[in-house]
């Protein structure tokens, strides 16, 4: 598997980073999971904790960190998915 671009990397370190400290901040979660997958030349980034989850409302509007992961996947014609079972 060839490496991944610096960006790309960089832009995945930075997701995962904000995506742990959310979940260490506000999820009440007891574990949580970071997964990387790269196929076909994109990279799947999955964290999944076990938190209370967050409403339409707070998926919509979110915080600074929320609004920084958007924009840093957009800037590189990424995609985010964010999805609770609140």
């Amino acid at each position: 598997m060839p490496p991944l671009a610096t960006d790309v990397s960089l832009c995945l370190y930075r997701i995962a980073q904000e995506a742990l400290q959310n979940v260490a901040k506000h999820s009440h979660a007891h574990s949580a999971s970071v997964g990387l997958r790269v196929q076909n030349g994109q990279a799947l980034l999955r964290i999944v904790d076990d938190g209370v989850g967050m409403s339409p409302e707070q998926h919509r509007i979110g915080g600074m960190g929320l609004a920084g992961m958007r924009e840093r996947v957009m800037a590189l014609d990424g995609t985010l998915k964010i999805t609770s079972h609140q």
